[in-house]
C-alpha cells in the first residue's frame, strides 16, 4: 500500500471511530438522564410516603418544642437554615449545625430506633451528631446517627452539652474571640470558663488521649453544674 492509497483508509477509520464515539456519548447521556429521572422519581415517592406517615415526628413538631424550651433564637435560625452571622459563616458553622433531617426525614418506625418518643432531636452537627432533648429528665444528650441511643446516656444542661463543642472549635484553631462570639450565639454562659479550663488542662497543647479528654470533661461539667443526671 503506497503513501497515497493509505489516506482514504485512514479517513474511513477515523470517521468510524468518531461515529462510535458519538454514539457512545449519546447513549451515555441518555443513560445518565434515565438514572436522574429514576432518582428523582424515587425521591418523590419516598417523600410522599414520609408525608403520609402521620405518626412520625416532624420538623414542625421540633420547631414547636424549641419554642417551648425557650432556647436562644439563634438556634431557631440554624434549625431553619437562615443563619447570617458573619463569624458563624466564616467558620462554616452555619452549615455544620442544622436541623436533624437525618432523623426527621424518616418514617416513624425508623425514628423509633432512636427512641424518638423520649429523645427529641433538636439539632445536628455535620448531619451525624444529633443533639436531642430528653423529655423525661429535662436535659440534653448527643448521639451518633450510626449508633444506638443509650437509655442511660448522661443528661446535660444546654451549656453542658456544648462543652465538647467548645473543645471542638478550639481544636479546629478557631480564634478565642470568635469562640466567645459563637458561644454567645448559642446562648452559652460558660464559654470563657470552658476555654480557660482547656488551656489550663493542656498547657495550650491539646489533650493527648481520650482518657485525658474524658477526665477534663467530667471536671468541667462539675464546675459549671452541667449535669442533669
Amino acid at each position: 500500500m503506497d503513501g497515497k492509497s493509505i489516506y482514504p483508509f485512514l479517513w474511513v477509520l477515523l470517521t468510524v471511530m468518531l461515529l462510535f464515539w458519538w454514539m457512545f456519548r449519546k447513549k451515555r447521556r441518555r443513560s445518565d438522564a434515565y438514572q436522574k429521572q429514576d432518582a428523582e422519581k424515587s425521591n418523590r415517592e419516598w417523600q410522599q410516603e414520609i408525608e403520609a406517615d402521620k405518626e412520625r415526628v416532624t420538623k414542625e413538631d421540633i420547631r414547636a418544642l424549641l419554642i417551648h424550651l425557650n432556647l436562644p433564637g439563634n438556634v431557631m435560625e440554624l434549625f431553619d437554615e437562615t443563619c447570617h452571622d458573619a463569624v458563624m459563616q466564616q467558620h462554616r458553622l452555619d452549615k455544620d449545625y442544622t436541623y436533624p433531617y437525618s432523623i426527621l426525614d424518616l418514617k416513624k418506625y425508623q425514628q423509633d430506633s432512636y427512641n424518638i418518643d423520649r429523645y427529641k432531636p433538636v439539632l445536628a452537627y455535620a448531619h451525624a451528631t444529633i443533639f436531642a432533648y430528653d423529655t423525661q429528665l429535662g436535659g440534653f444528650i448527643t448521639y451518633d446517627i450510626e449508633s444506638n441511643v443509650e437509655a442511660d446516656s448522661e443528661c446535660l444542661t444546654w451549656d453542658g452539652v456544648f462543652c465538647r463543642e467548645i473543645l471542638r472549635w478550639w481544636e479546629y484553631e478557631i480564634p478565642d474571640d470568635d469562640i466567645l462570639h459563637i458561644g454567645a450565639y448559642f446562648g452559652l454562659k460558660h464559654t470563657q470558663q470552658v476555654l480557660e479550663s482547656i488551656v489550663a488542662s493542656t498547657d495550650g497543647k491539646g489533650f493527648s488521649d481520650a482518657e485525658e479528654r474524658s477526665r477534663w470533661q467530667k471536671d468541667i461539667l462539675t464546675q459549671i453544674n452541667g449535669v442533669v443526671k
